[in-house]
C-alpha cells in the first residue's frame, strides 16, 4: 500500500503521517495523522480488533481526475482501506467510519466552490453503499483541519485553526 512514513522525532515513532492522496492502515499500536485538510476529507475506519485506516482524499471519485493513487479519491480510498483492514483481521460488519474536513476554503472571485461538499457527499454515499456506519463527523465550515486517529481506541481528534481540538 502507498501509505505513510514515520514522523521524524523518536518520541513519536508510533505516529505515522498520511499525506494528501494517501491512506494508511495500521494496528492498535499506531496513531495516523493527516495535516492540511481543506476541501479534502479524512476518512477514518475502525474495527474493534484494533485495526484502523485513515485516508486523506482530495477528489470524490476516480473518474474526477487522472492518476492511479487509490488514496487520492474518496471512493477508491475507502475500498482500498477496507480490503487491507479485512486482510489484517477486521470483521467487515464491525467497521465504523468517522469523517472530517470538506471545508469550503476556496474562493473564486468571491464565490464559494463546492469541492468540500462534493467530497463529503462522496464519502457519505460510498460508506452507505458499503453498509459502513458513520458514527461521527466534523465537516464543512471555512477552516482547515488536521486529524489524529488513534487505532487503539478508534478516537479521531480534530484540530481546527483558531479552535480547541475535539475528540469525535
Amino acid at each position: 500500500m502507498k501509505t505513510y512514513k514515520k514522523l521524524p522525532d523518536s518520541e513519536e515513532s508510533d505516529r505515522q503521517l498520511v499525506r494528501v492522496s494517501e491512506y494508511g492502515v495500521a494496528d492498535s499500536s499506531e496513531t495516523l495523522i493527516a495535516y492540511g485538510l481543506g476541501a479534502s476529507v479524512a476518512i477514518a475506519l475502525y474495527a474493534p480488533t484494533g485495526v484502523g485506516g485513515l485516508a486523506h482524499a482530495m477528489l470524490p471519485r476516480k473518474d474526477d481526475g487522472v492518476g492511479s493513487a487509490d488514496g487520492k479519491f474518496v471512493d477508491t480510498a475507502i475500498h482500498a482501506m477496507l480490503r487491507e483492514m479485512i486482510g489484517a483481521g477486521a470483521g467487515y460488519g464491525t467497521v465504523e467510519a468517522q469523517i472530517a474536513g470538506g471545508a469550503d476554503i476556496f474562493q473564486l472571485d468571491g464565490l464559494a466552490t463546492d469541492a468540500g461538499r462534493r467530497n463529503i457527499e462522496a464519502a457519505r454515499n460510498e460508506l452507505a453503499a458499503l453498509d459502513v456506519p458513520i458514527v461521527a463527523e466534523d465537516i464543512g465550515g471555512g477552516r482547515g483541519r488536521r486529524v489524529e486517529f488513534d487505532t487503539a481506541s478508534g478516537d479521531l481528534v480534530v484540530h481546527t485553526i483558531d479552535s480547541d481540538a475535539i475528540r469525535l
